[in-house]
């Protein structure tokens, strides 16, 4: 006799957490915690611009580029955990 199971559905909340998981983010940083005041030449709106991913749907690159310390490796990282919170295919390629 064959027996089925029924497999526990993943919650929402549980779901991210294994997509962030998968993913190994380098840190947990987000686009929310980025400390703006603390980069002025770090233009809030242009950043808040490309957490929308439209240019994921418009198959286009970003390349961030800036002095060490400016914030480039976190923003990437909150690009990329936003990118896995709506089940975005990503890459993530630190350039050295």
């Amino acid at each position: 006799m064959i027996r089925q199971t029924q497999l526990r559905q993943p919650t929402p909340k549980r779901s991210m957490a294994n997509r962030i998981k998968q993913a190994k983010l380098p840190w947990e940083w987000s686009i929310e915690s980025f400390p703006f005041e603390q980069q002025p030449k770090v233009s809030p709106s242009q950043i808040r611009s490309l957490a929308s991913l439209d240019f994921i749907q418009q198959t286009e690159n970003i390349v961030l580029i800036g002095p060490p310390g400016a914030g480039k490796s976190g923003l990437a990282t909150g690009l990329l955990r936003r990118g896995v919170a709506e089940w975005t295919h990503r890459a993530y390629r630190l350039a050295l």
